[in-house]
């Protein structure tokens, strides 16, 4: 396996609800193969590896939380949606 789709479900402590934030893992031999099946790919919201191993994945991910602090979930979120899609990024009321 060279890619894996990963869905990460993050919502605050104090809540029971939860987010979907999704984020694609690939090693550099899967980014190769989707580019020369498509003719190209994007970057954004993808995790790059030397190997798929869930335990690297979860290391990577939990470091990166540790960088999404912020006053309301809304800003935690938003920080979190730069490296993991979130489903609610670009909603509006």
């Amino acid at each position: 396996m060279s890619s894996l789709l990963v869905r990460l479900v993050i919502g605050p402590e104090d809540t029971e609800g939860a987010d979907n934030f999704d984020l694609m893992v690939s090693t550099p031999d899967g980014m190769v193969l989707s580019v020369a099946r498509d003719t190209y790919r994007w970057g954004r919201h993808t995790l790059i590896v030397d190997r798929i191993d869930l335990d690297l994945v979860a290391r990577a991910v939990e470091a990166i939380l540790r960088r999404c602090e912020a006053n309301t979930w809304e800003e935690v979120a938003a920080k979190i949606g730069r490296f993991a899609a979130w489903e609610f990024e670009d909603y509006q009321v």
